[in-house]
């Protein structure tokens, strides 16, 4: 069981690195069609355990060409995504299938989600570009080390 040691910082939160993929689906399909296929994208991001789906900046999107998935709701104050007033102040948000990976130091030790669903939120402006929330943590253990400043993520 790979362990992920992280350090964790009060002001900004838990940190790590994911590597953002097509999902597999659009990876098989890429490749029986001959089509180029778009390169992963390591993104810098923050591990929130309150929220229910994980989240990319819209940038990371365009960089590596996402397929749409849907579109949904989300109530996420201090994003400045537009809100609807009708809807309660709730933003409707651009939802894609991707591949995801949190990033292990040690060869062959990420864990890897080839098919998540991922929500779009304004994130550059937290200095981050993916937020890893519940659907990947579910199959994790977190032990979240206040006092001495650490986290450590088992898989």
């Amino acid at each position: 069981m790979p362990l992920l040691n992280l350090a964790l910082d009060v002001r900004s939160g838990l940190r790590t690195r994911v590597r953002i993929t097509v999902n597999r689906a659009t990876l098989l399909k890429l490749r029986a069609t001959r089509q180029a296929v778009p390169q992963p994208v390591i993104v810098d991001a923050m591990i929130d355990t309150g929220a229910e789906r994980s989240c990319i900046d819209p940038a990371v999107v365009r960089r590596i060409a996402l397929p749409l998935h849907a579109f949904g709701f989300a109530s996420a104050p201090g994003t400045n995504a537009p809100v609807i007033p009708a809807l309660g102040g709730t933003a409707v948000n651009a939802i894609y299938q991707a591949g995801l990976a949190l990033i292990h130091p040690a060869p062959h030790s990420d864990l890897v989600v080839p098919e998540i669903v991922l929500e779009t939120l304004p994130l550059a402006q937290f200095g981050i570009e993916a937020v890893i929330e519940r659907d990947v943590l579910a199959s994790c253990v977190l032990v979240y080390n206040g006092p001495t400043g650490s986290a450590t993520l088992a898989y």
